[in-house]
């Protein structure tokens, strides 16, 4: 398969994604992105496997590993875990060899995925960007109706005190507002 015809599919499979904004499968079952991690190791260890234990030259148990190298993407093996320490060199391979098409289509997946996770982080900066300005305006919007209904009330007391002639003397408090009324 070329390249470029690889990155064309790759590009159709994206604007898709784009476009519908879709994460369900077509049975309907949604992806759970809140719990996804993206794989950064370049050898992440596998906790649990099923099947026999296998041992280092020095008896002790191996942990399994998956590569994420460009020769060897997703593929399984086994390394001890003194491998660094004393440089025994022990490693073997779970799984076979992938087929070249195999590789390539692996690694266009795991770019994809990367692709995406950047993508759902920079949506979630949006977002909380978004929010922010939100209530940004929404205070503002508060702080100007207050100011609004402030300015109203003076001049409802402007009237009432030319309307009957009693003299308002106004205290204001930094709790609350009281009122004064006096006879002239």
């Amino acid at each position: 398969m070329s390249s470029s015809t690889s990155s064309s599919r790759f590009e159709l499979v994206l604007q898709v994604l784009i476009d519908t904004g879709s994460t369900c499968r077509s049975g309907g079952d949604c992806l759970n992105l809140s719990s996804y991690k993206l794989i950064t190791s370049s050898f992440p260890v596998e906790k649990e496997y099923v099947g026999v234990p296998i041992y280092c030259f020095c008896n002790k148990k191996t942990v399994r590993r998956c590569s994420w190298t460009d020769l060897n993407p997703g593929r399984r093996f086994y390394r001890c875990d003194s491998y660094s320490d004393h440089n025994y060199g022990f490693h073997t391979w779970h799984d076979p060899v992938f087929s070249e098409i195999a590789k390539e289509v692996i690694m266009e997946l795991k770019m994809m995925e990367r692709f995406l996770h950047d993508n759902v982080k920079q949506l979630k900066k949006e977002v909380a960007s978004l929010k922010n300005n939100v209530v940004e305006i929404l205070e503002a919007d508060i702080i100007e109706e207050n100011i609004t209904l402030k300015h109203g009330v003076r001049l409802l007391r402007l009237q009432l005190n030319e309307a009957s002639g009693v003299s308002v003397i106004i205290s204001v408090s930094r709790r609350h507002e009281q009122s004064l009324y006096a006879l002239p």
